[in-house]
């Protein structure tokens, strides 16, 4: 859901964060350019990505990530996310809206965001290294 955008969109700035503090993204023309077209190029490697992900994941705080579940839940409604996996956010199916009452256990969360990293890298494989 919401978290792995989050996620994948602080890592791949911490990826590009060399190249858009350097001379070339000193403008909007040259963000737009290390941001779009050089990305790919920058990034062709779905295992450092995903392991800038888990980083970005491992060091949010927590109350950050449920913040962003909270406004997931909003946003889209308990109806539309229930049916997505998601890291802590209890039984996939269950329709909880409240964040409160997602508390699981840290084996249970590391098993889900294991699946949901793992998930992550197949979908990146398929979609953006192969293009």
């Amino acid at each position: 859901g919401e978290v792995v955008l989050y996620c994948t969109g602080l890592a791949l700035l911490r990826i590009s964060e060399p190249a858009l503090l350097g001379g070339d993204g000193s403008s909007l023309e040259g963000c737009s350019r290390i941001l779009g077209e050089e990305l790919r190029a920058r990034v062709n490697d779905p295992e450092e990505l995903l392991w800038h992900v888990h980083e970005v994941w491992r060091r949010a705080p927590v109350q950050l990530l449920e913040e962003i579940r909270s406004i997931e839940n909003t946003e889209f409604g308990p109806q539309l996310v229930a049916n997505h996996p998601r890291i802590g956010a209890g039984p996939v199916g269950s329709g909880s809206s409240s964040v409160s009452a997602s508390v699981i256990s840290p084996a249970s969360a590391s098993q889900q965001q294991r699946s949901l990293l793992s998930t992550l890298r197949d979908s990146l494989k398929g979609n953006w290294f192969l293009q």
